[in-house]
């Protein structure tokens, strides 16, 4: 295997990489896109011997060529949609968590609708970005610039939320002082078999990225005002480098795993 990657080009290497994250974020099946990596890998390892550049070898631009197979292969939104549900349930024990951690167990209609949209909102919008990403040739700078205002986004709309659900009145949940134990630990739980079942520590690192710096803030003598813009600017750092890092690993997957 390890040779098969020294043969190949860095070129090379990177687009494979974009090409199975954009073909995955566009809802591709898993198994089919491996298969065409894989296969392409064998087809630009051979051509490169004779010294072939990427465009001569896929007859087009890699853009183009990454267009033109995603139309040809078939959608597979269905496998997608089942896991909304399960997105929905993590993003909303995410919130409980937090809110347990200030003391706040106490939901309008308005949050309880309004916090799964915007966590499958945020999927489809990051899902795009990864697709833009994989897609495009940016530079680093354009590309970190990127995820720190995907970073961004699910907070302004949270926010956006809370100020919605204050000028709207809907009735409210109290889930009081046994209610709020038992969720919050539903919540932990939920989290914790989300993240075995899914083989990933996403919902752990970015409970620490956002619970973390607000719990030792907590504790210092920082006026509150100051506190909230620390917190806030910390977890959009740490949210889009994590993106980031998320994007860029994605690429790597299965490198070296496929001959």
């Amino acid at each position: 295997m390890k040779n098969c990657e020294i043969i190949l080009s860095k070129e090379s290497r990177k687009f494979l990489d974009d090409l199975r994250l954009y073909l995955l974020s566009s809802g591709k099946k898993s198994g089919e896109v491996e298969e065409i990596v894989h296969e392409l890998k064998v087809h630009l390892m051979e051509s490169e011997k004779e010294g072939k550049p990427i465009e001569k070898i896929i007859g087009r631009t890699p853009k183009e060529y990454m267009e033109q197979l995603s139309d040809e292969m078939p959608n597979d939104y269905l496998s997608w949609i089942k896991y909304l549900p399960i997105i929905a349930l993590g993003a909303f024990s995410f919130i409980i968590i937090g809110d347990a951690i200030r003391g706040e167990l106490v939901y309008s209609m308005l949050q309880l609708v309004g916090y799964p949209v915007i966590s499958l909102l945020f999927i489809f919008v990051l899902m795009y970005v990864f697709k833009y990403t994989a897609g495009n040739s940016l530079s680093k700078v354009k590309e970190i610039f990127i995820f720190l205002c995907i970073g961004m986004l699910p907070i302004a709309l949270f926010v956006g939320l809370i100020v919605l659900d204050r000028t709207i009145d809907t009735p409210l949940v109290h889930l009081g002082s046994t209610g709020s134990i038992i969720v919050t630990s539903l919540a932990i739980i939920t989290m914790i078999l989300l993240s075995v079942w899914s083989k990933t520590w996403i919902l752990i690192i970015l409970s620490l990225i956002i619970f973390v710096p607000e719990i030792i803030l907590n504790e210092t003598a920082i006026q509150e005002s100051t506190k909230s813009m620390l917190n806030l600017f910390i977890i959009i750092i740490g949210v889009g480098i994590y993106l980031l890092i998320s994007s860029r690993l994605e690429k790597n997957k299965g490198r070296g795993s496929n001959i």
